[in-house]
């Protein structure tokens, strides 16, 4: 397959295939900061996502700041380790327990347009499956609350937003896409 490269420096990536090509998981952070504007541009990702049935059960909560200080605090002390590789900026995935639906095909549609969103704006993101483990941490419940949402919300998904390197290969592997 062919290898795909994502220039240094560039700022935004404009085209939709480059932006698919470009994506990738990056499991090592800058200290350079992603401003609240980038941050919202992402979450709205989420929002655009497909959901069954139109329920929209999902809420998006981008963290910067000390609000991300004090989410990377209380999962480093709940797995004894930095499980968003140096990230500073979180975005976490709940859903409304009281809505019945198919939140876990909803929430990988949204994960996606996410992680798509951010490759567009030049930054670097991972999936993290962690935060569903923190649904009992009284420390992250009460985190919780802080953001205003009360238990009839459950953590689901996790990403780690930033700049991290700056030349991304990666290979299409067209052994795995067959049109007939």
């Amino acid at each position: 397959g062919k290898i795909y490269k994502m220039k240094e420096g560039i700022d935004m990536i404009d085209s939709f295939n480059d932006v698919l090509k470009a994506r990738r998981s990056t499991r090592e952070y800058t200290e350079e900061g992603v401003s609240k504007e980038e941050m919202q541009q992402i979450v709205e990702a989420g929002t655009l996502a497909p959901s069954g049935m139109g329920r929209k059960e999902l809420m998006f909560v981008g963290l910067t700041n000390e609000y991300a200080k004090e989410y990377l605090s209380i999962a480093k002390n709940k797995f004894g380790m930095d499980r968003y590789y140096g990230a500073k900026h979180i975005i976490l995935v709940f859903r409304n327990k009281e809505i019945e639906s198919l939140y876990l095909l909803d929430v990988g549609a949204a994960m996606e347009n996410m992680l798509l969103k951010a490759t567009n704006l030049g930054l670097q993101s991972c999936w993290i499956h962690a935060a569903k483990d923190l649904a009992e941490n009284k420390d992250f419940s009460k985190f919780q609350e802080k953001l205003g949402l009360d238990s009839k919300y459950e953590i689901l998904e996790s990403i780690a937003i930033g700049h991290g390197e700056k030349t991304i290969d990666k290979e299409v592997d067209n052994t795995r896409a067959n049109v007939y």
